[in-house]
């Protein structure tokens, strides 16, 4: 059963919507994630020499490179929850070294939809999922928001998939059984979505990382569900750093 206590937020635009903070070329979490793995341990372990940029994407090279491994990075959340963020958020912007303005959101005032990714996938099966890949549908409806999630995992490559979200509890935990409470929320809700993952893509890997406790969780995916690797602290990530800081200092 998912620990009732459990509770999950966003990030703030900040931190997922490329090019959100105008002046700032750096604003992308392409570029805190490069970082993650770059002091991640288990990756670390196996291959050895660390990650780097490609210099060029124009042929679909992966985010992430090394001598022996490619991954690619994933944003794993609702197109409609990343536009409501990028519209309703305040707007930020550099104007100098040190200084940074805050303006009103794009669309102040307004509504608009915004699905959660978990709880669309919730309760439903692998069928439902190649069902609702051969609907083409031109509204905004859960099955879209499904749809263009299912695309994303059926990516021939090593990917990454970031899930931006910050989960906390209404009591405490001990940091182990948090991080259980956790994994088996998001194995329960992406179940389906896992299985679609390996028999669309076989043979590559998939990892997911989420937030807790200023920290990334990293887990890769197998058979059985979601295997917990390590966390590595957002200190670490200067990138992250800089970002979070402007919204806590907003």
């Amino acid at each position: 059963m998912v620990d009732s206590t459990m509770r999950a937020k966003l990030l703030p635009a900040t931190l997922i919507n490329k090019g959100f903070v105008r002046g700032e070329q750096d604003c992308n979490y392409e570029i805190y994630l490069l970082e993650l793995v770059n002091h991640s341990q288990w990756f670390c372990n196996r291959y050895s020499g660390g990650f780097t940029s490609p210099t060029s994407e124009a042929n679909g090279e992966c985010d992430a490179i090394n001598e022996h491994y490619q991954l690619d990075f994933k944003l794993f959340a609702a197109e409609t929850a990343l536009r409501a963020s990028n519209l309703l958020f305040p707007q930020i912007t550099k104007m100098a070294d040190g200084e940074i303005a805050y303006s009103g959101s794009r669309c102040s005032g307004q509504t608009f939809q915004a699905n959660k990714l978990f709880a669309a996938f919730r309760r439903k099966s692998i069928d439902d999922m190649y069902q609702i890949r051969k609907q083409a549908k031109q509204k905004i409806t859960v099955e879209n928001v499904i749809s263009s999630a299912l695309q994303v995992l059926e990516t021939k490559k090593n990917i990454l998939l970031f899930f931006p979200y910050e989960f906390t509890f209404d009591v405490p935990h001990e940091y182990d059984d948090a991080i259980g409470s956790i994994r088996e929320a998001i194995e329960s809700d992406f179940h389906s979505a896992f299985l679609y993952r390996k028999k669309v893509a076989e043979g590559f890997d998939t990892f997911l990382t989420c937030i807790y406790d200023d920290s990334f969780l990293l887990f890769k995916v197998s058979s059985g569900g979601l295997d917990f690797c390590e966390s590595i602290h957002s200190d670490l990530l200067p990138t992250y750093v800089k970002y979070k800081d402007l919204v806590d200092w907003d």
